[in-house]
């Protein structure tokens, strides 16, 4: 017969800072607290670790944040004013950067063949020069 886990809750329904004491399994007593979600305000039981509420996130305000990521517009780490950071997900971000690579490649890729077309028209020009000059 598995051991039994002794919880004790509050009498009525939890207000937000009360506190309950359970006996895991292991017979470790633990300390969970009712508190509020930092970032919507849903009131969740968060464990209680060195007296600090482990959670400051209810799941789905954890899982969006660990999907979003800082992008610095002008692609430099250091820079962090306001106006250079905005807050991009995963996919977005990855695309970003994809996206200034393949327009990158192509701008240089374009400005090298316009170069070499301009470079063969004025040797072209040359040549019908000295043709005509020889005659």
């Amino acid at each position: 017969m598995p051991p039994r886990i002794e919880i004790t809750l509050p009498p009525e329904s939890p207000c937000i800072g009360d506190k309950i004491r359970f006996r895991t399994k292991a017979g470790l007593i633990r300390y969970n607290i009712w508190s509020a979600c930092v970032n919507c305000g849903k009131p969740k039981w968060t464990r209680i670790l060195r007296n600090e509420p482990m959670n400051l996130l209810c799941r789905k305000c954890a899982i969006a944040r660990a999907n979003e990521l800082v992008h610095h517009k002008n692609g430099i780490k250091d820079d962090n004013r306001i106006e250079n950071l905005s807050i991009a997900t995963r996919g977005n971000h990855s695309l970003d950067h994809s996206k200034g690579y393949r327009d990158g490649f192509t701008k240089g890729y374009l400005d090298g063949r316009n170069k070499r077309i301009i470079e063969l028209e004025n040797v072209s020009s040359n040549l019908k020069r000295e043709v005509s000059n020889a005659q």
